[in-house]
């Protein structure tokens, strides 16, 4: 079963983006003071990889079960990159952002069977 999800997952994400997961950087590390807030796929990347783990978003197949079962949002997702100061506060303000992450995660959703 989390073969499964482990498979799902990867082309899911690789499907979104249209690379294969082995291409994209790696996310670990924190974005310096100096460069822009991160993407709403980066913060989805980031859920995914299990960043957020400590704020209570698992990663990679429970990621994608959570996202499947309805229990991921995007004001939850943002709220635990801002825990994780990954995101500044403001985030949770602007609408913009949350709908493009609530977009990620809705094509996520859509491309899932589980």
């Amino acid at each position: 079963m989390i073969q499964r999800f482990m498979i799902i997952s990867a082309i899911v994400l690789s499907t979104i983006t249209g690379q294969a997961l082995t291409q994209l950087p790696s996310l670990a590390q924190s974005p310096s003071p100096s460069s822009s807030r991160l993407s709403p796929y980066d913060v989805i990347f980031l859920a995914y990889q299990g960043q957020f783990r400590e704020q209570g978003i698992r990663g990679y197949g429970a990621f994608i079960e959570q996202c499947y079962q309805g229990q991921l949002s995007a004001k939850k997702i943002v709220e635990a990159a801002i825990k994780a100061n990954r995101l500044p506060a403001d985030a949770l303000n602007d609408s913009a952002y949350l709908k493009a992450i609530d977009s990620n995660l809705v094509s996520l959703k859509s491309n899932v069977n589980p």
